[in-house]
């Protein structure tokens, strides 16, 4: 999943050099700032009609992928794997060219993921997921830090909290959707 939000986020920009930040909604344009990091930093919350097991191992599990999402994860090698982490390199789509990127994907008990990006122009950026079960529905609460450096700042001057928050919306149904087949 953080792949997919990681990815869905990047645009390539012509070197604008502002930084955002999200949670205090203000914007700082200055000379100091011209080689900082373009910081969001967002809650979202989705209620999933599935079992918390079920949904937890579908996102936990990346071999999986570039099956949910093949026209932008084009290819998923792991590089190490335990029962509590898994750290891979995946190959995404990028407006027709192929980006690979290293994440790191741990469990930290049985209700929280934690997704890093350990290279690349995203570098740092982190989701954090935690799942509750809610009867048979399980709710997913996502704080998402994430972190652009040049050239991907365009999409994080340009995009809002409602724009991130569709794309989430759509990478949770699309593993819900993936699953229930």
């Amino acid at each position: 999943m953080s792949a997919l939000l990681f990815m869905s986020f990047i645009f390539f920009t012509n070197g604008f050099e502002s930084v955002l930040q999200i949670n205090s909604f203000e914007y700082v344009d200055s000379p100091q700032l011209q080689h900082s990091e373009i910081l969001k930093s967002f809650y979202f919350q989705k209620t999933v009609n599935m079992e918390k097991d079920i949904i937890f191992n579908s996102i936990f599990d990346v071999n999986n992928y570039s099956k949910i999402f093949p026209d932008k994860i084009l290819h998923v090698e792991i590089i190490d794997e335990n029962d509590f982490s898994k750290s891979s390199f995946m190959t995404f789509n990028v407006f027709g060219m192929q980006l690979v990127t290293q994440i790191q994907h741990e469990t930290i008990d049985d209700s929280t993921q934690i997704i890093t990006v350990l290279d690349g122009p995203s570098k740092n950026s982190k989701i954090i997921l935690n799942f509750s079960e809610l009867g048979s529905n399980t709710k997913i609460d996502a704080n998402i830090f994430l972190k652009f450096k040049k050239p991907l700042s365009l999409l994080a001057i340009n995009m809002n909290e409602n724009d991130f928050q569709a794309i989430f919306n759509k990478v949770i149904e699309s593993f819900v959707n993936y699953t229930k087949t």
